[in-house]
């Protein structure tokens, strides 16, 4: 009896062993994964903001980061909210919300920016017309992607307008050195934007002579070695099969002092703006935001 009864003891203790064991097993294999999880997750984070910022380098004309929030969106998982706006003469003006999404395995950025200018115009309609954002309905300004076909110069129609400020694409007929186009300015536009060449991953919306331009930012010191490593970080996301068309290489090739812009975004008073239109170098302009200033708010 006694011999039995330290069998049971004996096989009560080894179970109560092993399942100890097991749940402590089970802890930290769940502790482990809970921790590859959260960082899985946070490097997709981190992967959804610097594709955000790389968009906000080079496609994105005249657009402003006013702020980007990180909202939870479940187990590792999140949304990132970027919140966009233009200035026009100095004066905010709201463009649009973005909504990136993360989780422990991918992300994937705000469903228009893949799909760009495709959404704001009819499908095989190549003539150029106003665009607008699909969610704000803020009208878009375009640039020309060939500018001896069929183009609009709709910075001509602000003339007269008086108490308005608006944003204006200009697309040049025969691309100008950052040294020509500052050269060619009027002082009274604000130079905000420059167009570089055109996006490839959108050449088969049906727009033949819209542009989905790619480009930098001219309101500060033009760093264009920074540019280009993010111009080299945008093109890993499209296609092999573009790798080495020639205005990507020309692009890559080129200095601050040598880079040819086809277009610029400037902003300023519509008569000032409409004036700059009936220029002789000017292909074409498309008129974008546009804003009547409160009294409180001041422009430059």
């Amino acid at each position: 009896m006694d011999l039995e009864q330290a069998l049971r003891r004996a096989k009560r203790r080894q179970f109560f062993k092993t399942l100890g064991q097991a749940l402590a097993a089970v802890v930290v294999i769940g502790v482990l994964a809970g921790l590859a999880v959260n960082r899985a997750a946070a490097w997709q984070m981190q992967r959804t903001f610097d594709s955000l910022q790389v968009y906000h380098q080079v496609a994105e004309p005249n657009v402003t980061v006013g702020s980007e929030m990180l909202q939870n969106g479940g187990l590792a998982s999140g949304n990132v909210v970027t919140v966009e706006y233009k200035e026009v003469a100095g004066i905010p003006v709201p463009w649009r919300t973005l909504t990136s999404r993360f989780t422990p395995l991918s992300y994937q950025l705000d469903d228009t920016l893949s799909e760009r200018h495709a959404l704001n115009f009819g499908t095989g309609n190549a003539t150029p017309e106003q665009s607008y954002t699909t969610n704000t309905m803020q009208k878009v300004a375009n640039f020309y992607s060939d500018p001896k076909a069929l183009t609009s110069n709709e910075g001509l129609k602000l003339a007269g307008m008086t108490d308005t400020f608006a944003e204006l694409a200009v697309t040049f007929k025969s691309p100008k050195t950052l040294a020509a186009v500052k050269a060619w300015l009027p002082a009274n536009v604000k130079l905000r934007w420059g167009y570089i060449l055109d996006d490839p991953s959108t050449d088969a919306n049906g727009l033949a002579n819209i542009a989905d331009p790619l480009g930098v930012d001219l309101t500060v010191p033009l760093d264009y070695k920074d540019w280009r490593g993010y111009l080299r970080q945008y093109w890993r996301g499209l296609d092999p099969r573009y790798a080495n068309i020639q205005p990507y290489r020309t692009a890559m090739a080129a200095t601050a002092k040598t880079v040819r812009f086809k277009g610029v975004t400037l902003t300023g008073s519509a008569q000032a703006l409409a004036a700059v239109a009936k220029r002789t170098a000017v292909a074409g302009s498309s008129v974008g935001v546009s804003v009547h200033p409160a009294p409180y708010q001041d422009v430059w």
